[in-house]
């Protein structure tokens, strides 16, 4: 392969490398930031090629200086080695031969031995002759020797043998002519002939006298010559491309680094625009926002400083613990759930208030934090006690209604169980409220109605929990109690009830009537102690004042018995079963 055609593919191999990667390169970067090179890194890009074309540019000049530099240094050798065999020759008295010498001269046999001894010793020589010119101006060959041109290792070809004392040399080479002006010569490229190539120079073979007696011929074998300077070709070829591959990484490095430049650029462009649009939505919702990392809060809404009094400023970095109380931070660290919560915040003043928060972990500017909202409850957590005070209590005394009344007589008896405990229940009922309403009016007789419960409630002990049964009755239960303790409970119900009331001016006076059950004696749940007292107050409804009376197992049978006899009366008049025997008439007029 000629060395142009060897420039030419590496150039081409070389550019063909370059356009891969750089398409390669064109891609990832178009997929990752739908930009092109030139528009991620111009100044960069164009320098590239700029400089890669420029060590192209300069891989040629490099690998043509390299082989010049092979050239003159086999050319010093081959000049050393021609000095020294020339030398030899002018000591062997080469001079005394001419064309009229004969073959047989002892000088020339000499002289033809030691050439080819020489040619032997050197393999890369293929050939060696001296030159001399006649006075006719023509070169003639004056010791020529044997030539292996087919390189069997014997000489069998009538071309190959030595050639004859004066044979004329009929080819003109500058080099040669140089060499009779009395300096080294070789030639600049290798000649081809039907031997092959080799590569020629030519030494003078100076006289004693210093002038040039013949000059020395030498041909080398031009494929070591040729080999020698390929091996330079390609090393010079290595080193550019690797230098080309450095800069090419490089231009990779820079291109990288240019690309996560800008996808981090628009990644925190993202994120501002997404933290902008969070601080907005933030700022614009009632709740209150706070993102806090490590147990201290990062960032606030104004929400959030509404909400627990202070301004932003004092708000971050303030630990969040500061914010709640023990109990709710107990109960977040040991929920890691993702849920909707009910706590116990603290303001700045130190106030109480619950609050309903939510919590989600997020990662923000590459790190984990929580991201909290939270929202103030404390108007609907008033309204749910006033909607379940409304459930649970009567509306005009403000005592527990019956709903409440069976929980708390539950509760009562569970607690007396636990404890080995009774407990009485009285069924209270003021009478002569009939009256008052249908002759003073109903105002009338809830004004009454709410003293007597006033007094009740101001002068019954503790353990007694009083509610409104309906209309007139009432409710007391009293919890650890015995029949001393229920007997002397009811005495002070009666002495308040048979008090006058004082109601618009005018002295009203009511009695009571009170049935007492006791747990467990009479019953074990709250429906069978309130109808068993309740048995207790309708025995005493004829009683004209205050009274009470304890649960007895024959009311019951009584009350069975008049309830009985009530159904059957109804029955014989649905049937038609009753018959007149007498009906008294009376004239009212007189």
């Amino acid at each position: 392969m000629s060395k142009e055609i060897e420039y030419t593919l590496f150039v081409l191999i070389a550019i063909f490398i370059v356009l891969v990667i750089h398409l390669w390169l064109y891609r990832v970067v178009k997929k990752k930031l739908s930009l092109s090179l030139f528009q991620i890194a111009p100044r960069l890009t164009v320098s590239f090629y700029m400089i890669a074309a420029a060590l192209l540019f300069s891989g040629i000049i490099y690998i043509n200086y390299l082989e010049k530099e092979e050239h003159k240094e086999y050319e010093e050798d081959a000049r050393n080695l021609a000095r020294l065999l020339a030398d030899g020759l002018s000591n062997m008295h080469h001079e005394q031969l001419n064309e009229q010498t004969d073959e047989n001269d002892e000088t020339y046999v000499h002289i033809l031995q030691m050439m080819e001894q020489w040619q032997n010793d050197h393999s890369e020589i293929l050939s060696m002759y001296t030159l001399k010119k006649n006075e006719r101006g023509n070169y003639y060959f004056v010791v020529a020797s044997e030539v292996d041109y087919k390189r069997k290792g014997k000489i069998n070809d009538k071309r190959e043998q030595h050639l004859p004392i004066g044979t004329v040399y009929r080819t003109y080479i500058p080099e040669l002519e140089q060499a009779f002006q009395g300096k080294f010569a070789m030639e600049k490229y290798p000649t081809k002939d039907e031997w092959g190539e080799s590569i020629g120079v030519f030494m003078p073979v100076f006289k004693q006298d210093g002038t040039v007696d013949a000059v020395l011929g030498i041909g080398y074998d031009a494929k070591i010559y040729k080999e020698r300077l390929e091996k330079e070709r390609q090393k010079g070829m290595w080193i550019c491309s690797l230098v080309l591959l450095v800069w090419k990484a490089f231009y990779l490095l820079g291109i990288y680094m240019q690309v996560e430049r800008k996808l981090f650029e628009k990644h925190k462009q993202a994120l501002e625009v997404s933290e902008n649009r969070f601080k907005r939505l933030a700022e614009s919702i009632m709740e209150g926002i706070i993102v806090h990392a490590h147990g201290k809060v990062i960032e606030a809404n104004k929400a959030a400083c509404r909400l627990f009094g202070y301004v932003e400023s004092e708000l971050i970095h303030m630990p969040v613990q500061d914010l709640m109380i023990l109990e709710s931070l107990k109960k977040i660290e040991h929920n890691d759930q993702e849920e909707l919560y009910e706590i116990q915040l603290r303001r700045k003043d130190g106030t109480i208030f619950p609050a309903e928060m939510v919590q989600r972990e997020y990662d923000y500017d590459g790190r984990k934090v929580n991201v909290t909202a939270i929202r103030d409850i404390t108007e609907r957590k008033n309204n749910e006690e006033k909607m379940h005070y409304i459930a649970t209590h009567d509306d005009l005394t403000g005592l527990p209604n019956k709903e409440a009344l069976h929980r708390a007589i539950t509760e009562k008896i569970q607690e007396a169980f636990d404890r080995q405990e009774e407990v009485a229940i009285m069924f209270l009922e003021i009478s002569g409220m009939k009256t008052i309403n249908d002759f003073y009016g109903y105002s009338v007789g809830d004004q009454v109605l709410l003293q007597i419960v006033e007094e009740w409630k101001k002068r019954s002990c503790k353990d007694v929990l009083l509610g409104r049964w309906s209309g007139n009755e009432f409710i007391a239960i009293l919890s650890g109690s015995t029949k001393e303790k229920a007997t002397a409970a009811a005495n002070q119900f009666s002495e308040i009830a048979d008090e006058p009331v004082i109601v618009e001016g005018r002295e009203l006076y009511v009695t009571i009537k009170i049935g007492i059950s006791l747990y467990p004696q009479d019953g074990m749940d709250p429906k069978t102690l309130i109808r068993k007292a309740d048995i207790a107050r309708y025995k005493l409804r004829q009683k004209p004042a205050s009274q009470f009376l304890f649960f007895e197992e024959p009311m019951a049978r009584v009350i069975q018995e008049k309830i009985g006899m009530e159904r059957e009366l109804r029955r014989a008049l649905e049937k038609g079963e009753f018959e007149l025997y007498y009906q008294p008439q009376i004239q009212l007029d007189t």
